[in-house]
């Protein structure tokens, strides 16, 4: 079909940080549509703010169809705690381009 777009839907289920690599974790499973190093993760705030983040890295579980750990870069310890404070979980996040 012709200009249909497909959203990108991804399902939270954990969210931590690896200190080492200054990477954010965002694991879940891949409900509909394509994610890839790259796009962009958003986490609504409220109805008209957003916080997002583009997404360095992605390991695919081969356990665990369409099973999925998003990586994002934290610059310093403030941005880690902000994203640790949306306590992200058991929740639909956006991915786009």
């Amino acid at each position: 079909m012709e200009g249909l777009i497909m959203e990108n839907k991804f399902f939270v289920e954990k969210v931590y940080d690896i200190k080492e690599n200054k990477f954010i974790v965002i694991e879940g499973s891949l409900i509909q549509g394509v994610v890839s190093t790259g796009m962009n993760v958003g986490i609504n705030i409220n109805n008209s703010l957003m916080m997002t983040a583009n997404i360095k890295k992605i390991e695919k579980s081969e356990e665990v169809f369409k099973c999925y750990k998003l990586m994002i870069i934290y610059e310093d310890e403030e941005e880690r705690d902000l994203w640790m404070a949306l306590n992200i979980g058991q929740e639909f996040i956006n991915v786009f381009e």
